[in-house]
Parts: structure tokens; sequence; C-alpha cells
């Protein structure tokens, strides 16, 4: 792999050790950060969606005995931003279990929408840690992103490091960690570690 130059203050730096499990460890720590900060955000985005969910039930049960109709269903689900298609819609309805007047209880309700509204996708979550690092979306992550994140996460991590990181990552040799590499880095650093 091509040794990473980034501008005459870091050409003396040559990167000295194999690509093993201390590179893998850093660059793995560093995106585990980010992800702690993702996994905090997914918590409160939660927190918030429940909070819709709840309110959307309760405008449609305007007795406050914690049960819709089946024609309420239809409006607290467009309450949320919900425009199922017919089928799809029967399909869910069908899903939700009713007591025995027909009613949908508030909880069955909340327990279904949980599953309905958009889910978490560590590959997205992924993609959005890749974006965080790459500050001046140039679809790459370069030597001074790395840096930059490295301070910011509060890593002591020398420049020797950071260009051991990026060789580790970078497959086509330009350099820059694509998007692809990125995902692969983070892919092989699991195994690893």
């Amino acid at each position: 792999m091509p040794n990473i130059l980034c501008g005459p203050v870091f050409e003396s730096l040559q990167p000295t050790q194999t690509f093993g499990e201390q590179t893998f460890r850093l660059f793995y720590l560093m995106v585990e950060k980010i992800m702690a900060v993702k996994e905090e955000e997914e918590r409160a985005r939660k927190a918030a969606e429940d909070i819709e969910i709840n309110e959307a039930f309760d405008l449609m049960d305007t007795h406050g005995h914690k049960i819709i109709s089946t024609r309420d269903f239809k409006f607290a689900i467009k309450a949320l931003g919900l425009e199922l298609p017919r089928d799809q819609y029967i399909q869910l309805l069908s899903r939700m279990e009713r007591d025995q007047n027909g009613f949908i209880k508030k909880e069955i309700f909340i327990e279904e929408m949980r599953k309905v509204l958009p889910k978490r996708d560590v590959k997205i979550d992924m993609i959005k840690a890749f974006q965080l690092i790459d500050e001046d979306d140039t679809g790459k992550i370069d030597f001074n992103n790395l840096k930059n994140v490295a301070t910011i996460l509060g890593e002591q991590v020398s420049d020797e490091e950071i260009i051991n990181m990026l060789n580790a990552a970078d497959e086509d040799g330009d350099g820059q960690v694509n998007l692809t590499e990125f995902m692969r880095i983070i892919d092989r650093a699991r195994k690893v570690l």
C-alpha cells in the first residue's frame, strides 16, 4: 500500500508498523465513539417517537378510555404522517389485536406503531458516521478529517497512527478513504476485535 503524504509537513512521517490490530483498534474506537453519539440520538428519537405515537392515539381517544375504534385508528395513523395504501392499511389493521368489542387498546397501538415507523438501520448509521468524519463533504476521508475527529473525540492519536489508519483502509491507493472502503475497514475491524 502506498504511503500517504499530506504536504511538506508530513513528508518525514512514514508508517512503520504493519496494519495490525492496533491500527484497526484505533480506527474502530473512533467510529465507536461516533456511533455512541448516534445511539444517544437514536434513544432521543425513539423517546420523541413514543410521545408522538401517544399523542396520535390520545387525539382519537376523546373519552380517555385507552381504546380507539378501527375508524379512529385510520385517523391516528394519518396523524403520525403515515399515508398507507388501502391494502397496507387493511393488512396493518388485521394484525392489530382488538378487545371483545373490536376496539384497539393503547398499548397494542403503541407496540404496532413502533414496528411500522422507520427502524434504525446500522448501515445508515455507518453512512452518517462517514459523513460526520468527511467534514468537507468530498465523499472521502483524508488525513485532516481523521485528525480533526480524533481531536474532537479527545483521542491522543499520532500523525503516524492516522497515516496507518488511512493506509489500512485505502484500497484504491488514492490516499483517502471512500464510503465503500470505510464500510469494509469497519467490517474487518469488527472481525479482528
